[in-house]
C-alpha cells in the first residue's frame, strides 16, 4: 500500500511540471497605452487632474469662423505653449448631401419667392447668397470636385496649478473671440474630452460635429507655410536631425 502511494505522489509531481506555464519575458516590456496613461485620473467639474502638479481643462471648438487660413491654430500654440490639439474628421455619403443640399436650395427659392411677392426686399440679398453657395456646394459635390466631412476639434490646457490653468484658459477664449469663434468648456465630460484628445482616432462626443468641406478641411493639417508644398504627397513634418521631409502619400 504504501508503494502505490508514493508512485502516485511521483506521477502528480510530473504533471504539476508539465502543466506550468512558462514565463514570457516579453510580457515584461511596457506596452504603448503604459507609456502614455497619467499617474492618475481625478475629473472634477471643469477640470481633471492626472497627477501632481499636473492640471488639464479639455476644449471643443463649438463655432467656426467663417474662413478659415493656413495656420490659422498657430497663435494659440504660439501664445499658450503647453497645449494639445486634435482634429478628427469624418467624411459623408455623397448622395446623402446632395439630397439634403437639394431640398435646402429648393426650400431657400421659396422663401425667397415668397418675400419677393410680399416687397420684402431686405431679406432677398441673404436669401440669394445662400442659395447660390448651397447651389455650388452641390453642383462641386455632385461632379466629384469636393467632399463634405464632419470635423470635430479638441483642445487641451496643461498646467501646473489651477490658478495657471484658468489664465490659459481665459486667454483661450479670448484668442478664439478675436477670430469670430467660440470654444466651450466641456463641463461634467472632462474624462470624455481627454479619451477623444488622445492618439487613438476614436470620437467621444459628437454633439460639436461641424461641416467642412476639402478646402477648409486642408487649412487644419500641421503645415505652417503655404509655400512649403511637394507634388510627392503633403508634407507633414521636417526631421531635425537629418532634416529630412516625411511625405504623407494617400494615394
Amino acid at each position: 500500500m504504501f508503494k502505490v502511494k508514493k508512485e502516485k505522489k511521483l506521477s502528480i509531481n510530473k504533471n504539476n511540471r508539465k502543466n506550468k506555464k512558462e514565463k514570457d519575458i516579453f510580457d515584461n516590456c511596457p506596452n504603448l497605452i503604459e507609456l502614455l496613461i497619467p499617474d492618475c485620473i481625478d475629473e472634477k467639474r471643469d477640470y481633471i487632474v492626472l497627477g501632481e502638479n499636473r492640471y488639464s481643462r479639455n476644449f471643443v471648438i463649438s463655432a467656426y469662423p467663417n474662413r478659415t487660413y493656413l495656420g490659422w491654430l498657430d497663435r494659440i500654440f504660439t501664445l499658450l505653449g503647453d497645449i494639445t490639439l486634435s482634429i478628427i474628421n469624418r467624411p459623408t455619403d455623397d448622395d446623402s448631401v446632395i439630397r439634403q443640399l437639394t431640398k435646402k436650395v429648393t426650400i431657400l427659392e421659396s422663401e425667397y419667392q415668397t418675400y419677393q411677392n410680399r416687397g420684402n426686399i431686405d431679406l432677398l440679398h441673404p436669401l440669394e447668397k445662400m442659395i447660390y453657395d448651397y447651389e455650388d456646394m452641390r453642383k462641386k459635390i455632385q461632379t466629384s470636385n469636393d467632399k463634405l466631412f464632419f470635423v470635430t476639434i479638441f483642445l487641451r490646457i496643461n498646467a501646473t496649478n489651477l490658478e495657471e490653468l484658468d489664465a490659459k484658459s481665459n486667454l483661450l477664449k479670448n484668442e478664439f473671440a478675436k477670430i469670430s469663434a467660440k470654444v466651450r468648456n466641456l463641463n461634467f465630460r472632462q474624462l470624455e474630452g481627454l479619451k477623444s484628445n488622445l492618439p487613438f482616432g476614436k470620437l467621444g462626443i459628437y454633439d460639436y460635429e461641424r461641416n467642412v468641406t476639402s478646402d477648409g478641411l486642408a487649412t487644419m493639417f500641421p503645415i505652417a507655410s503655404s509655400n512649403m508644398s511637394s507634388i510627392n504627397g503633403v508634407p507633414i513634418r521636417t526631421q531635425l536631425l537629418h532634416r529630412a521631409s516625411n511625405i504623407f502619400r494617400y494615394f
